[in-house]
This record gives C-alpha cells, structure tokens and sequence, in this order.
C-alpha cells in the first residue's frame, strides 16, 4: 500500500522514521489502530483492514523490519515518566489492552457482534430515520494518554513529533467511525451520515478515569475546581479544562506528574446502555382562544393547578402524540389573560418536539392533525400547522416590543357617555403611555416603568355607559391599566382622558400583525 507511505511522507516522515515510530508505539503497547492514528494515517481503508494476519509493516507498505535497533529502550528516569506498564514487543500480535484507546478501537466494540447489539438497541427504541450518525463520548483519561505517548514519539525524534504534529493524530472517534460507519449502515440499510439528525449515541467510561485525572488537581488548581453536572452529581474533569491543562504544562512538568509512556491497565472501557437521539423537531402554527376561562400555559398556585386544561395542553398532547417525543416546549407570540380571547387570524405559536421518534409526514398528515386538535375542544382551535426549521422560530422573538398588536375592549364609565367623549378618544391619535409594573403582575416582573405607545385609537357607543374601544399599540402594553389607570400607576390612561372613572369589562385581540409562520390558504374553520 505503497499510496498510503505516501500519505505518511508528506508530514515528513521517511521509512526508517516511521518504522521506528512503529516499533516505538507497538513497545509502549499500542493497538494497530492507534499506531496508525500516531502515523496521523487519514484513509479510513486502512484502519478497516486491520486483523490478527496482516502486520502494521503490510499495511503501511513499509519493509517488514524485525527491529530497528538492537538497543533495548532506556529506563526514563524522569519521576513518574517510566516504563511501567509495558507490552510485550511481538510486532505480529497485539498483546493485550491498547494503552491508547483502551479497548474502544480493539476487537470487543470493533467485530459484528457489537454492532448487532447496537442495531437491537435501536429496533427496540422505534425511531423513525432514513440515515444515521455515531455519536461517541469517550473517557477523558484518554486524553492525557495520548498526550503520553506523544511525549514518547517527540523523544524519539523532536524535529518531526513536535506541537505541530500532536495537532494532526487522528482522534478515536474518527477511527471508530470508520471502522464500523459503513458495516453498522449495512446493518441497519440506512446510509451513515455525519449531518444526519439521528444518532446513536455511545458513551465509553472506564474506573479509571477519575484516579488517573487525580494529579491535575494540584497541577491546575484553579481549573480544577468541582462544578454541578446535570442532576447526578459533580462532575470535575471534562475534555475542555483537560485539554487546556495539558496545553498549558511543558513536557518536562508532564512527565513528572503522568507516565510516560501511560501504565498498562488490565479492564478495557464500559459501554453505557446505547441511547437513540434526534434533533429537536419544531412544529409551528396560530391558535385562536374562544374561552375566557382558559389559561395559555399550565397555572399553578401553591403547587394547585388552577384550571383544568390551558391553551397549551389542548394543542400540544396530539401533537405529542402523533410525534412520539420524549417531552415538548411551548413558545408563542405573548400571551392573553385567561379572561382575554384571541381572534382574528390568531396568535403564532411554536412547539418545540424534543427527541421525537416519528419526524416524516405528509401535508396531509399535518392537516389531519391539525383537524385532530380542532375537533378535540371548541375553546381552541388551530391552523397553519407546519414543520419549520429551528432558525425560523427566532422570529417569535425578535423584535417582540415592535409588533403591533390590535385589540377591541368592552368598557364602562362612571358618567353619562356623550359624543365629546368619543371624540377625544378617536382624535388622540400616537400617545406614549408610560406603565409602572401593575399590580396584578408584581410578583413575577420586576418593578420598572415601561414606555408603551397606543398607535391608534377608535371608540363605538354601546349605551350610556358602555362602549367599544379599538386599539392598535405596541406589544407588551397593558391594556386593562391603560383603560382604568391601575391607581394612577399608568399615565397617562382612558380614566384621566375622559375625565371619569372608567373600567374594563371584556377584552379580545384581534390581531397579532407578524407575518409567520407562512399561511397555508387552508380555510381552517371548515
């Protein structure tokens, strides 16, 4: 393979440096795979047809050398830096547990068996997918052992294993990935692809991790220092703060501190129970809400669900449902009160579907759903319901003090309605009311006053003491304290412009004027 010695001769190896190389890794107990890794080998050919007959020598094309020097390797005698651990130096056989990649790139998680038990795995879970990636987690002690045996390379020659170098080895990840990508996609006949949004995810550990991690408490205190880790516990070592300690101590520090080359250990990485994953799905669309008992979200008091349903709720179970996700999150275009009805062409709302295990579907099958959640209450019903891309969903928030949202409120006055009160309401024109937090909201957002402008304003005389006012404002202001004043906490408001004490009866938005997501010019009321 004589393409592949090319490849190697062009970080400027020649056969007498490589061989040594070779020798020098396979003595530290290296697998065949990690040997090529430590060769930075690119093509994944190679790697794929490692096996028990077939020397490292034969595959890289290299002449079949027994020994490059008859001088036995010098002891190190730089503290922890020995040869403890070593293997023995039969180049034609792999003798026990790579020091390297401890297992993960060896026969156990390299052979059929164990992508047929990945394969199980993901029978078992009933996804939905048509390609798939590998996403591999590995032990971090990994880390440090290569940075080990890079050491011992850049002793060997530090004109051609230097910092540049240590930057091209190849990463376990990618090898393993080669090696079983296109066997594990022949398994489950859907292509291996890296860009897919399925993975089968596989986390390697092994015990070992945290004792060999140990010394870098005391070479890097203040990196080291233990953070929360989800809800299982603390987590001190990850690949970030690793790395940047290993980047951060010479060589000599390191082979004071760490074996060089890295000890020998007896048990191979665990495999955790192999797990599916999906990107997140985001199903978008515009509600309206009929009821004026009906909260948007689920509403708790002291740990008492206040209502029996929300708006939420009602849309998002069948969407669950027919998706099949692990959980979902609820994000719509402000909200209403829960006395407040939505019309018009309704509020814009977006679903986000995490860990769905159903993501293909027709038109069809979303209009159906879309049926499905209509016909399932009179108090919400749904339309424009699509799939969108993550990045489209940014438009629920982008510029949200800027929409323009129109409303009708029902209202009553103290006095005697008269035409010259009409009048002063439909002639305001563009006002700027300035709102302190109301009463009613104080205790979840913070005490501050927001300026809010009242666009436009109209009113229609029901009876002496009622009417209906039409507003267009800008989103986020408070119309019921516009209207009655909330103590003189929104000025200025309806109560002072007309000159009486006024009030709030019923209240509906009409419009949300955002233009998302696209319409489907389907006449969802039929």
């Amino acid at each position: 393979m004589n393409s592949l010695f090319d490849e190697i001769k062009l970080l400027t190896f020649d056969e007498e440096t490589a061989s040594r190389a070779i020798v020098r890794l396979r003595e530290c107990g290296c697998c065949t795979r990690c040997i090529l890794r430590f060769l930075c080998v690119k093509e994944a050919s190679p790697y794929r047809m490692v096996d028990s007959r077939t020397t490292i020598e034969q595959l890289m094309g290299l002449q079949d050398l027994v020994e490059i020097s008859n001088e036995q390797p010098k002891e190190s005698t730089d503290g922890a830096g020995t040869n403890e651990g070593r293997v023995g130096l039969d180049k034609n056989t792999e003798s026990g547990l790579c020091i390297a990649c401890l297992g993960v790139l060896q026969e156990q998680y390299c052979k059929r068996s164990f992508l047929e038990e990945i394969r199980e795995v993901v029978s078992k879970q009933d996804f939905e997918y048509r390609a798939f990636f590998c996403s591999l987690s590995l032990p971090v002690c990994l880390l440090l052992r290569e940075h080990s045996l890079w050491v011992v390379l850049n002793e060997l020659q530090p004109s051609i294993f230097n910092e540049d170098f240590r930057n091209k080895i190849i990463p376990v990840k990618d090898v393993w990935k080669w090696v079983n990508g296109s066997q594990l996609a022949n398994i489950l006949g859907v292509p291996f692809d890296q860009k897919s949004t399925f993975a089968i995810s596989l986390t390697f550990v092994h015990p070992s991790t945290e004792h060999e991690c140990s010394f870098l408490y005391n070479l890097c205190p203040n990196v080291f220092q233990k953070r929360k880790h989800n809800r299982h516990g603390w987590e001190v070592f990850n690949r970030a703060n690793v790395l940047k300690a290993i980047q951060n101590t010479t060589i000599k520090k390191f082979k004071s501190v760490y074996h060089c080359p890295p000890r020998k250990l007896s048990s191979p990485c665990d495999c955790d129970p192999i797990k599916c994953l999906r990107e997140a799905v985001y199903v978008a669309g515009r509600y309206n809400k009929f009821s004026r008992q009906l909260s948007q979200t689920p509403w708790f008091v002291d740990g008492v669900k206040r209502f029996e349903t929300s708006v939420e709720e009602l849309i998002c179970k069948p969407i669950l449902d027919l998706f099949k996700a692990s959980e979902y999150k609820f994000s719509a275009s402000g909200r209403e009160d829960v006395d407040v009805r939505m019309l018009g062409n309704g509020r814009p709302f977006v679903i986000e579907l995490i860990n769905p295990r159903r993501v293909i579907f027709t038109p069809e099958q979303l209009l159906a759903l879309q049926l499905d959640v209509n016909s399932s209450t009179t108090a919400v019903k749904v339309h424009d319901v699509q799939i969108v891309a993550k990045e489209e969903t940014s438009v629920l928030k982008e510029g949200e003090e800027e929409k323009i949202k129109r409303y009708r409120a029902l209202c009553w006055t103290k006095d005697m309605l008269c035409d010259e009160h009409l009048n002063k309401i439909s002639n305001l024109g563009n006002i700027v009311v300035h709102q302190k937090t109301p009463i009613r909201v104080l205790h979840r957002r913070t005490l501050a006053v927001r300026d809010r402008a009242v666009h436009s304003m109209s009113a229609s005389k029901i009876d002496d003491h009622h009417f209906h006012l039409y507003l267009s404002t800008q989103a986020g202001t408070y119309i019921k304290e516009f209207v009655h004043g909330d103590f003189g906490r929104t000025v200025p408001n309806l109560a002072i412009i007309l000159g009486t004490e006024c009030d709030i009866v019923e209240l509906d938005v009409e419009a949300v004027e955002l233009d998302w997501p696209k319409s489907l010019g389907i006449d969802y009321k039929n």
